[in-house]
């Protein structure tokens, strides 16, 4: 299992937070999100920009999402990245665990 962690206080427009890796795909097993301004966060797959999983926060908000299944929340395509995006300049924090 590893765990990566961003931080950002401007509205960011896919940047990349878990790099592509050929023939890997990555399997996102919990999420973590804080902010202290209205905004949404979303992940997308680095090469398509599908969205992956997308939440609102309020000011001073967070959220955490666990999966409780052997299933992830959510993972890229073989050889595509994770990328976010926020909606607002507001201080945010992300932590994703994941499985290469």
């Amino acid at each position: 299992m590893s765990r990566i962690r961003a931080e950002t206080a401007v509205i960011v427009t896919n940047s990349n937070i878990v790099p592509a890796v050929a023939g890997v795909h990555v399997r996102v097993s919990s999420v973590y999100v804080s902010a202290d301004t209205d905004m949404t966060v979303t992940f997308v797959n680095s090469v398509t920009h599908d969205v992956l999983w997308r939440m609102y926060l309020g000011a001073r908000g967070g959220t955490y999402q666990e999966a409780k299944t052997a299933r992830p929340l959510f993972n890229s395509a073989p050889g595509e990245g994770i990328d976010y995006t926020t909606s607002a300049n507001g201080n945010v924090f992300l932590t994703l665990e994941f499985k290469p």
